[in-house]
This record gives structure tokens, sequence and C-alpha cells, in this order.
């Protein structure tokens, strides 16, 4: 039954037409038509049926700035699992007081919050809001990234065993990157195959096996027991992947206002029990390289944490001395990325760490409606781009190859891919198309066309909308 659910949810016929570009948008993956009036004001919803059709689910989830997957009748972690793939935040709607177990079983799949559909439309509104916030902080460059040993510099075209240099191919080196850029995440094989082979033929997916053994091979310990670049069903997951700049070993969390508060104090025994390193002293003058997400106990501390420099890209867990859904709606309107209570126990608030942790490391979303990065704002539903507020006069044919840079901002994109995707199949020798359009772009939005910071070349791969901190 899962798997037919997620075989249907890759099958969403996108139904009506363009998007209008006002107000945030949500994409519900659902079978009931009547969910649209959950959404709260603010927002657009854009439905996505389960019930069959033969458009790619992508075009639509292209326009959203979260994804809300109605599990209120189906089990739907495997759905969550593959949707967690995208950087866009996954939120999941359970039947009113569903169990912990089951609230912990999507955030572990990869969501990253869950809704019960009796919320209030101000708490509605308020996690949204949190989310998008969240997913749309400066983070640090993605050009560098750590998965156990292992070191992978996208920048120097390097990856490093303990240290060591490891001499990788082209290739080899194109598909370590893209799990790396997935953050743990499981990348499916017909994905690896379009972006490094640029199809999905029978050959391009034994091309896919035939060098993650090679990766193994050079990369593993015991090759013929991964631990690190793993199979997961149709697909792979590099364990541990993320940025270079998060934390080696335990997370690291800061306790805010937990002073004389007993529960704070069995919260952190919990934690440390749990294998998180609780920081000892002041919050005060920590910043994002020494703590990996604060909990705040109370109104007090969390507009503290929110105000203290240095910590502003840290994800921060509201803890409530008891639920209230108004008190909740308040912590999230004031910049806590996620809310519990005491009440609701360690694994609860782990597991919130977790989501928050994870949605911090693997940067700002992509593929959104619009996408900011530095002065460059896309505005993909409008075909519109703008450079330090001034707007920037594109071809057609430009604004296809910026969109599609924009789809996978942060991530590499493939000749192969750019040319399949703006001219057709059958142009995928043509790649002079695509360094001459790239050089149009650049010509239009770099201060520098030879020094370029937007779209970034991976020399042997593609080219790479690069996500810097927005100005302007």
């Amino acid at each position: 039954m899962v798997r037919a659910l997620a075989q249907d949810a890759r099958d969403v016929q996108h139904g009506a037409d363009a998007v209008e570009t006002a107000g945030r948008r949500v994409a519900l993956v659902s079978r009931d038509a009547g969910l649209a009036g959950w959404v709260p004001a603010g927002w657009q919803a854009v439905p996505l049926s389960l019930d069959g059709g033969t458009a790619s689910m992508e075009q639509r989830l292209g326009l959203a700035d979260v994804v809300v997957v109605d599990a209120r009748r189906t089990v739907c972690v495997e759905l969550v699992r593959l949707l967690a793939e995208r950087r866009t935040p996954v939120v999941v709607l359970t039947e009113q007081g569903a169990s912990d177990v089951r609230e912990r079983g999507y955030l572990d799949a990869g969501a990253d919050a869950v809704l019960g559909v009796g919320a209030t439309s101000r708490l509605v509104a308020a996690r949204l809001d949190a989310l998008v916030r969240a997913s749309g902080r400066d983070s640090a460059s993605d050009d560098a990234w750590v998965a156990g040993d292992l070191e992978i510099s996208i920048e120097r075209h390097e990856v490093r065993r303990a240290g060591v240099r490891v001499r990788l191919t082209r290739t080899e080196f194109d598909l370590i990157s893209m799990l790396a850029c997935r953050g743990g995440a499981v990348v499916r094989s017909r994905t690896l195959a379009l972006q490094v082979w640029g199809g999905d033929s029978e050959s391009a997916m034994h091309s896919v096996r035939v060098y993650v053994h090679r990766l193994r091979e050079k990369l593993e310990a015991t090759p013929q027991s991964p631990t690190l670049l793993v199979t997961e069903q149709d697909g792979y997951r590099l364990v541990g992947a993320r940025p270079a700049r998060a934390s080696g070993g335990a997370m690291r969390v800061a306790l805010a206002g937990a002073d004389g508060l007993p529960e704070a104090a069995e919260l952190r025994a919990q934690l440390q029990r749990d294998g998180v390193r609780c920081l000892d002293g002041e919050v005060a003058g920590l910043d994002s390289r020494e703590v990996d997400a604060v909990i705040a106990f109370g109104g007090d501390a969390l507009r503290f944490v929110r105000r203290a420099p240095g910590l502003e890209t840290v994800p921060v867990i509201a803890v409530l001395a008891a639920w209230d859904e108004t008190e909740a709606a308040r912590a999230l309107e004031r910049g806590a990325d996620d809310c519990t209570s005491m009440g609701a126990g360690a694994r609860a608030v782990r597991a919130r760490l977790d989501a928050a942790v994870r949605r911090a490391e693997r940067g700002p979303a992509t593929g959104g409606a619009v996408v900011r990065t530095g002065a460059l704002v896309i505005d993909r539903a409008a075909g519109r781009v703008t450079l330090w507020g001034e707007r920037v006069e594109l071809t057609p044919r430009e604004i296809e190859v910026l969109d599609v840079l924009a789809e996978s901002a942060g991530r590499i994109v493939s000749h192969d891919e750019l040319l399949s995707r703006v001219w057709g199949a059958g142009c995928r020798s043509e790649v002079h198309l695509v360094r001459m359009y790239v050089a149009y772009l650049r010509s239009k939005l770099e201060v520098e066309a030879g020094r370029p910071r937007y779209i970034v070349n991976e020399w042997g791969c593609g080219y790479r909308l690069a996500l810097l901190p927005v100005r302007g």
C-alpha cells in the first residue's frame, strides 16, 4: 500500500495552469478536496490529488514554499522520505491526538513538522511561517561536506578519507557530490542517472550501480559491507553527510532559561544519556560555530536568544510549561523554529531537535516560487528576475536556463540536464549552447563575468547557482 501511494505521488496530475505569484503557496498532497479550507489566510493552496494522472508532481511542487502530506487515513512514511529529498519543508498532517510514536516516525523519515488537523488557524500559520523563515536563512556555503571520515570539497574537486586524498574520476566525483549535497537523504537511482548520465535508460541505471561499486572500493573500509554509501530500497544515501560547518560527533545544544527548573534539569540529563552534548554556562556569547541548537524555556529566554548576536541562524526549540496552542503560536511568531511542552518528554524534544538541525544543515529551500541569493531574486512563476531591486531584462531562453539552475539552487546541474530540459533530448551533444547562454547570463548578472559569484562552473560536471547571503 505504501509503495503504491509513493508511485501515485510520482504520477500526480498537476491540473490547471499557472499559479498566481502573490502570497505563499502550500502544496497539499491529499485525496481530500476539502483540505484547502485548512490552509490559513495569506497562503494559497496548490492541490495535488493522489488519485492518478500522468504529469510529473515536480512541476507543481516546484511552485510551493511548503509541502503538506495528509496522513490521516494512510501511512505515508515512504512518501515523506521521497519528498524529503527536496529542500522544500515537509509538514505531515495527522488526526488530532496522534500518538507520539507515530509523530516521531514521520520526523525521523525526514518531515520538518507534524500538525494535527484540529490545530487553530493561528498555530498553522505560525508553524508554516516558521518553516519558511528557517528554510530561507542564510547558511554556510555548500562547497564542503563531511560524512564519517570523508571530506568532500566541491570547490577544489577533491575527496579526502581520513585526511588522505582519494583519486576519483570526474564521474565518480560528480556522483559522490550529488549524494553529499542531499545531506544524508536517500537519492533515487533514477535521479542519479538523470543528473549524472542525462537519462534513465537501463544503460544509465547500470552505470549508477557500477560507479557506486567503484566508489565503495575506494571509500569504504569493507566495500562488501558498506557503512557510508548504503543502498536504500530504490536508491542510495551517504550516511551522515552534512555541510562541513556542522559539528562533528554529538549534537551541541544550549539550554536558555533553564535555571531553577527541575524539569529542565531532567530533560538535560535525558538528552545527555541520548548522546546530546548539553553545553554548560551562559548562552550569551555563543555563536553558530559553537552550538547546533538552543532549547528556550519561557518567552523571556526565547526573546533573548532570538536577539543574541551570533545566534541568528541557530535553530531554537521553545519548551512550554504546559501545552497551549495560543502560547505555541506566540512562540513560533516570536522566532522559534518548533515548539513543544515539558510534558512531551525528552524523546519528543530530541525528534524536534533532529528535524530543526537537519533543516538548518541542508541550507535554504530551493526550487520554490521565489529563489533569493545575494542581491539576485528569481521569481520563477512570473519569469521575473531582479538584481539589487532593479529588473534584469532576459530573453525567454535565458530565463529557461536560469530557471533550471534556480530549481536546483546550491546543487550541480549537469550539461546534459540543462540541454535536455531547455533544448530537448535531441540536443545533448550541443554543449556549446549551454556555455553560450551561461556567458550571456553572466554578462547581465555578474559584476565581473570572468569571476562569477552567482553561476558557478563545476569543472567537468556542470553549473551551480550559488546560494549567497541575501542582500538588498
